[in-house]
């Protein structure tokens, strides 16, 4: 009865956890649609579509980071390091090619969506960085429960 109460409590506080964090990103899409229009919309959400492949990285290496962390917590230290590390090396030249290339990857969807789309582009492949930490941090709180 008490390892069903701390699962369903740790359960639950990560169901929580993981709707406060990607609620944001659905609620958006939707603001800019009613605030904005559905043109402005569509140069929207391909940039945002294409930028948030960036976080695919931290979370995939996040997730790791806790199964990894909650196998063996002695070695959370040293497993945060290596992620962070891993992390940044990925990164850092994805942001760089991103930035670089943002609006000829959006010429791929058309020559409107690189002309609206490339400044919001480069802010997201740079947001990567902030987002890839609170990853991390949060993959430590769910191992240390």
């Amino acid at each position: 009865r008490s390892i069903i109460n701390e699962m369903l409590h740790f359960s639950s506080a990560n169901y929580l956890t993981n709707l406060f964090w990607y609620v944001p990103s659905f609620i958006l899409p939707i603001m800019v649609l009613q605030i904005l229009g559905a043109e402005i919309n569509a140069h929207f959400y391909i940039a945002w579509s294409v930028g948030n492949l960036l976080h695919m990285l931290p979370q995939a290496i996040s997730a790791s980071l806790f199964a990894e962390g909650s196998y063996d917590e002695g070695s959370l230290g040293h497993n945060i390091r290596r992620s962070l590390k891993l992390i940044f090396l990925l990164l850092v030249p994805a942001v760089i090619i991103i930035v670089i290339l943002a609006d000829k990857l959006l010429l791929l969807f058309g020559a409107s969506y690189s002309a609206q789309g490339t400044m919001l582009l480069r802010m997201l492949a740079f947001s990567a960085f902030p987002i890839a930490i609170n990853y991390i941090y949060l993959s430590i709180k769910r191992v240390e429960k």
